[in-house]
């Protein structure tokens, strides 16, 4: 559990619609199968296939964010720099692949680029200096919220209620392990809008570290084998612009993270006969 074989893990569909893990080529068109049920019980075989689509690389049942964890980020929106991480939760059902396309739910839908972490085992009173001991890999997350049902005056401030409709936290495109990344702290970590730059930061910037943020959430706590931490976004949302500039229908955003890789996600209109 502690330290998986593989450096990096995609699970993805081939051309004849079966589901593999698999350790991808650099390009992502191919990878190496390895069987097993779950990211923790992978076992390498012989055998490459070609990936007609990569799906999110786990399905997590524990999801927490923090937020304002960036300096920046925290200086855009005009509070003081808090003294302890701001933690909230996303349902499951919010999951979803990274090449997903994602319904505007709730108005005013804005994009945070973040770096995830996934626990490799049950986590309590976890101590900084062995956080590492305790974390599977690192992958890409956009925390996608509608910042109409996370204002005060709407649902009173309920950030889980404006971050978990369904497709609310696309994630991959791959987990990298904690062995093969071990710069995590000091990663270029970029968003683009239909091309455009618009966060372009490090994850120097954060107010708490990965191993600052495990010690935290496990004191008196027992954080679940799989759980992922989304541990903030960088400055640049659409939400702090000038004037704000929320995602509209037929967008395309770019959340990459470097030694990662990059999520891709377009927007559209709500459904209104499935919702």
């Amino acid at each position: 559990m502690l330290n998986p074989k593989w450096e990096s893990i995609i699970r993805f569909k081939c051309p004849d619609g079966e589901v593999h893990y698999g350790e991808p080529t650099a390009d992502l068109k191919s990878a190496r199968v390895w069987t097993g049920l779950d990211v923790w019980s992978l076992q390498p075989t012989d055998t490459t296939r070609h990936v007609a689509e990569i799906l999110a690389p786990y399905e997590p049942t524990t999801i927490i964010g923090i937020g304002c964890n960036y300096k920046g980020h925290a200086h855009e929106t005009g509070i003081p720099l808090p003294n302890h991480p701001i933690i909230f939760r996303k349902l499951p059902s919010s999951i979803t692949s990274p090449t997903s396309l994602v319904e505007l739910h709730g108005g005013d839908v804005d994009y945070e680029n973040e770096l995830c972490f996934i626990t490799s085992q049950p986590a309590r009173n976890v101590l900084q200096d062995n956080a590492l001991n305790y974390i599977l890999g690192f992958t890409v997350g956009n925390d996608i919220s509608s910042r109409y049902w996370q204002r005060k005056d709407t649902s009173g401030g309920q950030a889980c209620y404006a971050k978990s409709f369904d497709g609310f936290c696309p994630i991959g495109p791959k987990i990298v392990s904690a062995k093969a990344l071990q710069n995590f702290q000091s990663l270029r970590i970029t968003t683009r809008r239909d091309g455009e730059v618009v966060q372009n930061s490090n994850t120097s910037d954060m107010l708490f570290g990965v191993r600052q943020l495990m010690a935290f959430l496990t004191r008196g706590t027992t954080l679940p084998a799989g759980t992922l931490v989304l541990t903030g976004t960088p400055p640049g949302v659409g939400s702090y612009q000038t004037p704000p500039r929320f995602i509209k229908a037929g967008e395309v955003l770019e959340c990459e993270i470097e030694g990662i890789g990059k999520i891709q996600t377009e927007f559209t209109e709500v459904n209104s006969k499935a919702a």
